[in-house]
């Protein structure tokens, strides 16, 4: 793909109508000539530029899915690309090796494609997961075009995935997953049972992302409002920012996390001069997420532990939303979004923007509402007999 300043330099002339001398005999010619609709991979390069909220990693996807898409079906105006279209590229990407990019070696989708076709032994291809994160990743495209008047429907839409599912109710934590979790010690080298257990309870009392609990700075994020300490989310100065617009916010302290210490480490943190919330965390990717060793860590644990594929650390924000969402009415919508960082029909303003205009009582009222009635977690958070739940 070109530059993106030159692309973009691309799409100004694109758009500036042609000068023509008038004719009356001649009739107006459609608008699709008058002003012909930008090159895909014009949409794509601004559609990016202005994805700010996206990480590095789903940049970096989108970016090989646009590749992928104009090497099969050419670099056309965005308008022109049909549902046919749509239905032979994701075809056309079942047959791409699953090693594709990998080996060290550059080659063309297309050249990979044809040696593992001419193959005598069997060439892994790629799964209908990455098939269907490459069709999510070009939809989002479609969905930025459409009240542009770019395209006049998404054709990606519609699509089915063998074996592929959203996630379901089904993928909370039941109350024998979060006992089987506990009940294996915890054996990393790499990360404290400190880590684990705080990083956890965080999770199952607040609903925050792996990555947002790791980013949290002692001396930043944890402000009080209204007599109630708050997790601030939100844009670092090093550049890292919350997964989507609307996931900057504030969220209570769970009266259980501060049972469990939560803010003793904190502050024990801030006299470590600690620049993160668990100081044994270290940039694990290539994309440098604090999350990659935590990770890592406890899909391990939580396997050895018999606990299910479809129960992931991601989970406990399925666990909170439906708990929150079957409270009394009381609790609003608004609020549930506000708290988990969802997408609503208002545009995020801020983390203290929200939580001037919801209200901390409001928040707090949603937070305090999350329980585990039928099993202990908080005595389960706490560590092995005869250990402080937050010392180190």
């Amino acid at each position: 793909m070109r530059m993106l300043a030159e692309l973009l330099a691309g799409l100004q002339v694109a758009h500036q109508p042609a000068t023509t001398a008038q004719a009356p005999a001649t009739p107006t010619p459609p608008a699709s000539e008058a002003s012909p609709l930008p090159l895909f991979s014009l949409v794509a390069a601004e559609f990016l530029a202005g994805a700010t909220h996206y990480t590095e990693t789903t940049r970096r996807q989108t970016r090989l899915t646009a590749d992928l898409l104009t090497e099969h079906l050419g670099d056309r105006p965005i308008g022109e690309y049909t549902g046919r279209d749509a239905g032979r590229f994701l075809d056309w990407l079942r047959r791409l090796p699953s090693n594709h990019g990998k080996s060290g070696r550059p080659m063309t989708a297309t050249k990979a494609i044809a040696a593992a076709d001419a193959s005598r032994a069997t060439v892994p291809r790629i799964s209908e997961k990455t098939v269907k994160r490459h069709c999510s990743s070009v939809s989002a495209i479609w969905t930025y075009a459409r009240p542009r008047e770019l395209v006049e429907r998404n054709v990606w839409s519609g699509f089915r995935f063998a074996g592929t599912r959203a996630p379901s109710p089904r993928d909370v934590w039941s109350p024998s997953d979060i006992r089987a979790l506990f009940a294996r010690p915890w054996r990393s080298t790499a990360v404290s049972n400190n880590t684990f257990r705080l990083s956890v309870g965080i999770a199952a009392y607040s609903g925050m992302r792996m990555e947002e609990i790791c980013r949290l700075r002692p001396a930043h994020d944890f402000e009080r409002h209204d007599g109630r300490w708050m997790m601030i989310i939100q844009r670092h100065p090093d550049g890292w920012s919350p997964k989507t617009d609307s996931g900057e916010r504030a969220v209570p302290v769970h009266p259980e996390l501060l049972s469990l210490g939560l803010m003793e480490h904190v502050e024990r943190m801030k006299r470590r001069d600690s620049q993160h919330l668990f100081h044994d965390l270290r940039p694990g990717s290539r994309d440098g997420e604090l999350s990659a060793m935590l990770s890592k860590a406890f899909s391990n644990h939580k396997r050895a532990a018999g606990v299910s594929d479809s129960t992931v650390f991601h989970s406990w924000r399925h666990n909170i939303s439906t708990m929150l969402r079957n409270q009394a009415a009381e609790i609003r919508e608004s609020w549930i979004d506000a708290v988990l960082g969802h997408r609503s029909s208002e545009r995020s303003e801020g983390a203290r923007t929200y939580l001037h205009k919801i209200g901390a009582k409001n928040l707090c009222r949603t937070i305090d509402s999350i329980r585990y009635d039928d099993v202990d977690l908080p005595a389960l958070l706490r560590w092995e007999t005869g250990q402080g739940a937050h010392t180190h």
